[in-house]
């Protein structure tokens, strides 16, 4: 198996285990073999893993000497990792003029993801001058190209009339959908809330709790803790502080401070429906003010929460 491209792919089946069994190791090889071939694809492979750790020990440093080679080799996603790498300052001396110039650049190439990032910089002024205008022709062109990430900011932008973009109800859901396909938990757990409340759609408390779930799935914090409110007040669902308290206690411990404010309450109620007894109740306040100390700020403040 000489060949550079086969050598990568059969490397990216075995780093997943598809058609065959998982073994990250080799993976490693394969595209290391399929890089000194030429291969820009396995480049950039080779510089995921450095960055994550994936195969060989984490170094933010060599992962960006794979980027820079595979951006010099034209590959798109190298050229917006290479961005993302100066913009975080991530193995590389932070240049966010640097990073804003390589997201144009991928952009160009057609990097979809870049277009969700750099519409980013235009809408808050992030080594460009703000263009809320520019900002949102990047996110239309993301969404319409296939980024769950620039449909569901521009859904959020038409949602709540922000970004410079008039309130549109219809075309908010129109794109919240569309982001849901695209696999954006964010825009699950925001479609969810509208058809929880009935905004722009009928109400559904169905369909609300298996979006709901379905982020929840991905590892949605917010729709952790939705999911939490649902059984916890009964609201399309029976009763079941059980249930409230295995979801609120997994969003809680990822540092959502809805779900942990939530976790008290919760005892509390919990307290009085079952006559718990206060030894019984009290490692439960404890969990909560453990989870309290250890908040981490949310990656998003776009999500809709109960």
């Amino acid at each position: 198996m000489g060949s550079g491209r086969a050598l990568y792919l059969f490397g990216c089946c075995l780093s997943v285990g598809e058609g065959l069994e998982k073994d990250v190791k080799k993976a490693f090889e394969h595209c290391t073999r399929s890089a000194s071939l030429g291969n820009k694809a396995a480049v950039k492979w080779l510089g995921d893993a450095y960055a994550t750790g994936f195969g060989c020990s984490k170094s933010f440093s060599i992962a960006v000497e794979f980027y820079k080679r595979a951006h010099r080799m034209g590959d798109s996603s190298a050229t917006f990792a290479l961005g993302r790498c100066l913009h975080s300052g991530s193995g590389i001396a932070k240049n966010i003029p640097r990073a804003v110039a390589l997201y144009r650049a991928a952009v160009n190439m057609g990097e979809v993801e870049a277009m969700h990032t750099l519409g980013f910089c235009y809408q808050y002024g992030i080594g460009v001058q703000k263009d809320l205008r520019k900002g949102l022709n990047l996110w239309r062109e993301g969404a319409r190209c296939g980024c769950g990430n620039a449909a569901f900011n521009l859904a959020y932008a038409y949602d709540c009339g922000e970004n410079g973009a008039e309130r549109n109800i219809k075309k908010a859901i129109e794109l919240y959908q569309l982001a849901v396909q695209l696999g954006n938990t964010d825009a699950m757990c925001n479609l969810g809330y509208c058809y929880s409340h009935g905004c722009g759609v009928e109400k559904d408390m169905k369909h609300a709790m298996r979006l709901y779930e379905q982020a929840a799935q991905g590892g949605d914090t917010s729709a952790l803790y939705n999911l939490g409110c649902c059984y916890h007040r009964g609201k399309g669902v029976e009763v079941d502080l059980a249930k409230a308290y295995e979801y609120y206690s997994k969003a809680a411990a990822c540092g959502h401070e809805k779900s942990i404010t939530a976790l008290r309450k919760l005892a509390r109620d919990m307290a009085s429906r079952q006559s718990l007894s206060p030894q019984q109740v009290e490692p439960m306040q404890v969990q909560a003010q453990a989870n309290q100390a250890q908040v981490r700020s949310s990656s998003s403040s776009m999500v809709i929460s109960h």
